[in-house]
């Protein structure tokens, strides 16, 4: 879908100023400075802000690229550029804040599957690069800002978790088989839907649009973490779309 732009705008692109295409190029390096701070906040042991400085480059890396198709500066260049600060904010940054938070309890063992979930991070925004035609509307494996949001999502709500019957997740070994399986979502062939097009445009868009709206309609109204539970109603609902309907996958 093409978005439309504002008449000063179209007006400025055909008069050949391009200084206003730089904006997208701002969201981008935006994103990778986050992921630095994430990682310096982790340094000293600030987890939480860490978890948002991770998802507020998540933030930044969903406005370049919609900027840039708006403003017509879409490039390779831009592209690359946006994979690299992706690989340092929501690859290399969640694995040290992952580490230094939980996965240090488990030594070597929680060394190397920091190692594992940064390896398939990697491997998911290498593939993606290549298959970024094929993947318009779903993504083929969990993509790597929604892994990052989720597990910046538990630090910043360790609180209520800790509180509830949810609490089983922060056990080492729990924790340990969790990353791993975050880590296979993104190297494995399992859609998840982008929602660049319609909520009605196909079914998983729409059975995980609905999930989630539900999900974030039953945690406003009881009080629950709503980006939690609504990023959890994502991750299950096209997990078991892609169970019961595998050959549409």
């Amino acid at each position: 879908m093409q978005i439309r732009l504002p008449y000063r705008l179209r007006k400025l692109r055909d008069s050949g100023k391009k200084r206003l295409f730089v904006i997208p190029y701002l969201f981008t390096f935006a994103n990778a400075c986050l992921g630095l701070l994430a990682v310096l906040y982790a340094w000293d042991d600030y987890y939480i802000s860490a978890s948002y400085c991770i998802m507020l480059a998540a933030v930044a890396d969903a406005f370049d690229g919609r900027l840039a198709r708006a403003l017509g500066s879409c490039s390779s260049l831009g592209m690359e550029l946006d994979s690299l600060c992706d690989a340092i904010s929501f690859c290399f940054a969640p694995a040290i804040v992952l580490y230094g938070m939980y996965l240090y309890q488990s030594g070597i063992l929680g060394i190397i599957v920091a190692g594992i979930y940064l390896c398939a991070g990697l491997f998911r925004l290498a593939k993606f690069n290549n298959t970024c035609c094929q993947q318009k509307y779903c993504f083929i494996g969990m993509s790597t800002p929604v892994s990052a949001i989720f597990f910046a999502l538990l630090i910043t709500h360790e609180s209520w978790i800790s509180n509830s019957w949810l609490n089983v997740i922060y056990r080492p070994y729990v924790f340990l088989v969790l990353v791993l399986l975050f880590a296979y979502f993104m190297v494995s062939r399992i859609p998840f839907p982008t929602f660049k097009s319609q909520l009605r445009s196909n079914g998983l868009t729409f059975y995980t649009g609905l999930a989630m709206i539900i999900a974030g309609s039953i945690a406003l109204w009881v009080h629950n973490p709503v980006a939690l539970s609504v990023i959890v109603a994502y991750v299950l609902s096209a997990l078991i779309y892609h169970f019961r309907h595998p050959k549409e996958s």
